[in-house]
């Protein structure tokens, strides 16, 4: 518990840096530990009844169950489908009736992408039928399939080196795992590195520390100019296996099949509500996760669990009364899956972020202590200046996300995030 609320009270001051009033880059101070020290301690009090209603009293269990409801109803929900609109019109009906404000939807374009069926039998040296899972926003391979020779590489230099070797081929990267935001490149520029060689497709080992036989998916993205090439991930076994066949002299021939297609564009909706604050109420910290999810899991943690803890928040929030300082918005947002483009937070309609209410994005891409420290507290990573007003009323949104805070951080310093960043002028330590 003292751990927990260690956690909840940092996480409290770093958001609480300016009171109320905007901190800009030339006017941050550097405070001693001693001041550092007693801001978290005047938020014990605040932490404590936080924790206790969350952890012991009526909302114990409240936003697992939430959760849990509707991924047992709607299930996965892609980009695009009916089951992500099914979704969207739950958390709507729930919000509504939990009494929160200017609870609404907003209406947006969303990609369309959907997985098809697909294969991947190795011929040579001898027959594998392999486990494997499409990247979002790959395109599909002819109906007869995409029969190959195989060239393993384990990273893009080698894959420079070798590039006569390539054209033609099918690329199978066994990249060791680094940490995810090392090893990630592979799985996201793969295909593109290996069309500029001439490749015919590329398959990527999965993006995980373990395995048990089990593909992973995830984003990808397409380069303009670059041509377009199928690409999927492989297990760690698999791409381990290839690996020390290659190294043997071996030829393997891959026949890939993939029916993936790319749609247009979907129209679907963001959904916003929100608890207006009496003491700043032009000023709003804005909490979020995203509904859709893959198409091969209930998405229970990718991402409504973000979406659910948004929630929380602002329930939090409104049992306790805590209206006093700024106000807190949610909006549960399409699309991070699987088409890798967020969805459009609508700056041009969405008052909390233009006009004269100032907002300070937070959210599944990332918050916490690791990614809100002042730089003189964070030397390895550039300074967190606050351009946005955030004061303590928002410490339950940042509690609950703190909680989760592995999970909510993995893509904060990543190209996504970075351009999220810049698109809302936030300061490098703070991303959505």
């Amino acid at each position: 518990m003292e751990f927990l609320l260690f956690t909840f009270v940092g996480v409290v001051h770093l958001l609480s840096l300016s009171s109320g009033k905007p901190i800009y880059k030339n006017d941050i101070s550097r405070r001693t530990f001693q001041e550092i020290k007693e801001e978290i301690a005047s938020y014990r009090d605040v932490a404590k009844a936080i924790i206790d209603l969350a952890v012991y009293g009526k909302a114990q269990n409240r936003s697992y169950e939430r959760l849990a409801l509707l991924v047992d109803t709607v299930g996965p929900r892609p980009s695009g489908s009916r089951s992500l609109e099914k979704a969207i019109q739950i958390m709507y009906q729930n919000l509504r009736e939990d009494g929160l404000e200017n609870v609404h939807l907003e209406p947006v374009k969303i990609p369309h992408w959907e997985r098809g069926e697909e294969s991947a039998v190795m011929l040579e040296p001898r027959i594998h039928r392999m486990a494997i899972l499409g990247l979002g926003s790959s395109i599909g391979t002819p109906p007869e399939g995409i029969t190959a020779e195989v060239l393993v590489v384990t990273s893009f230099e080698e894959l420079q080196r070798r590039a006569p070797e390539a054209r033609g081929k099918i690329v199978v990267y066994n990249q060791p795992y680094v940490n995810y935001s090392t090893t990630v490149q592979y799985r996201v520029q793969g295909a593109v590195e290996a069309a500029k060689v001439g490749a015919l497709a590329s398959l990527i080992r999965s993006v995980a520390s373990f395995s048990i036989y089990s593909p992973h998916t995830g984003i990808q993205e397409y380069q303009d100019g670059v041509p377009k090439i199928p690409t999927a991930c492989i297990t760690v076994e698999d791409a381990e296996m290839m690996s020390r066949m290659a190294s043997r002299g071996n030829r393997i021939v891959i026949q890939l099949k993939m029916g993936a297609k790319n749609y247009p564009d979907a129209d679907s909706f963001n959904t916003v509500a929100e608890i207006i604050g009496s003491k700043y109420p032009e000023q709003v910290v804005l909490v979020s996760g995203h509904l859709d999810s893959w198409d091969v899991g209930q998405g229970a943690m990718d991402d409504g669990g973000g979406a659910f803890i948004s929630w929380e928040a602002l329930s939090l929030i409104k049992d306790l009364d805590g209206t006093e300082a700024e106000g807190t918005s949610v909006p549960a947002h399409d699309h991070a899956n699987p088409g890798g483009r967020p969805a459009e937070l609508r700056t041009d309609s969405l008052r909390w972020v233009t006009g004269t209410r100032r907002a300070a994005p937070v959210g599944e891409l990332g918050t916490g202590l690791a990614s809100l420290r002042p730089a003189h507290l964070c030397p390895r990573r550039p300074a967190a200046h606050f351009s946005r007003s955030l004061v303590p009323t928002t410490c339950v949104s940042a509690a609950m996300l703190g909680l989760r805070q592995g999970l909510l951080t993995r893509f904060a310093h990543g190209p996504r995030g970075a351009r999220i960043r810049r698109r809302f002028s936030l300061p490098a330590g703070i991303s959505i």
